[in-house]
């Protein structure tokens, strides 16, 4: 749980991290100062701590995340065009 919580991200790891959000945020209108932009910025994080660190992967674990994968109208988006 330690290495989970204080995991060193490297820039490379900051480079995924933000292409799967920027991607989901795209795909799902969602702006930069929006509190689910926040909200899902945190959640792919943690998607990329628990073990998901490359962009497919980790766009892959966001298509399955419950909240990640249904769009603010609340039917279920697809993520692999992100």
């Amino acid at each position: 749980m330690k290495d989970f919580l204080h995991a060193t991200l490297m820039p490379g790891d900051l480079e995924i991290v933000a292409a799967a959000l920027d991607g989901w945020s795209r795909q799902q209108s969602v702006a930069r100062n929006m509190p689910e932009f926040e909200m899902a910025a945190s959640a792919i994080l943690n998607l990329f701590r628990e073990g998901n660190r490359d962009l497919t992967s980790l766009q892959a674990a966001i298509a399955r995340h419950k909240w990640l994968s249904v769009d603010m109208a609340g039917s279920p988006t697809d993520q692999s065009a992100a």
